[in-house]
């Protein structure tokens, strides 16, 4: 896995599958984070979004050789499935974008949780 820049509070996992390779992203920071990253693999880039149960095929993504290039973009403490292979029947048509949802709760400020 490459990324256009360095990330010190990205955490990944890798595992090879018979038909594809699947990475886990975890993005250790308080603020959003965005870069350009590489992973192994050949098929089909896809997002798993395991809050909903549904499999996007990943917008931005661009094939080369034996790898995928994609735009890995993480809101705070946020988590992603990412699998390069045959995307599965049931898979949505591209992954869904919040940018125009409504805030529900500001979570600002000074607060804490126990």
């Amino acid at each position: 896995m490459k990324l256009d820049s360095p990330w010190q509070r990205l955490t990944y996992t890798h595992r090879s599958w018979r038909d594809g390779e699947m990475y886990f992203f975890f993005n250790e920071s308080n603020k959003e984070e965005s870069r350009m990253a590489t992973i192994a693999g050949r098929g089909q880039a896809q997002v798993w979004d395991l809050g909903t149960e549904r499999i996007h095929a990943m917008s931005g993504a661009t094939a080369e050789n034996d790898s995928v290039r994609f735009p890995l973009v993480l809101e705070p403490y946020e988590a992603k499935v990412v699998v390069v292979g045959p995307l599965p029947g049931e898979a949505r048509d591209s992954e869904p974008s919040w940018a125009s949802g409504t805030t529900v709760a500001e979570l600002g400020g000074d607060w804490t949780l126990t």
